[in-house]
């Protein structure tokens, strides 16, 4: 899973998260109301766009993301029991299989998903 890519535009009332290089984007699909899927050639979600999205507290926005991803990582790897910082998490990260790697980034980009556009 490449890192997350969150863009929050406050003047625009944009909110972006790109869960894999944006340059992959083959077809865009509004899901409802301002809400829109990225995805690659594959039709693999790589990301999704809110319109008409306001937050009280962007700065709490990036915590909020450690958080989604270290319950991810905790439920597949009950030895990991804190927020990883960056240099932790690409280790930890090397050291799984593809098939283990696929799997918890589908879950990140479900729990995203839920919590963010309601899917």
């Amino acid at each position: 899973m490449d890192a997350l890519k969150i863009y929050y535009d406050e003047q625009g009332k944009t909110f972006t998260v790109w869960f894999d290089d944006p340059n992959k984007e083959f077809i865009c699909e509004e899901v409802e109301e301002d809400v829109t899927l990225m995805k690659d050639k594959d039709s693999r979600l790589i990301g999704f766009e809110r319109l008409n999205y306001s937050l009280e507290k962007p700065d709490a926005l990036q915590v909020e993301f450690q958080r989604v991803i270290a319950e991810v990582i905790s439920a597949h790897d009950f030895s990991v029991t804190q927020v990883l910082s960056a240099n932790e998490f690409e280790r930890w990260w090397k050291t799984l299989d593809t098939e283990a790697q696929d799997s918890i980034a589908e879950k990140v980009r479900l729990l995203v998903l839920h919590q963010y556009i309601n899917i």
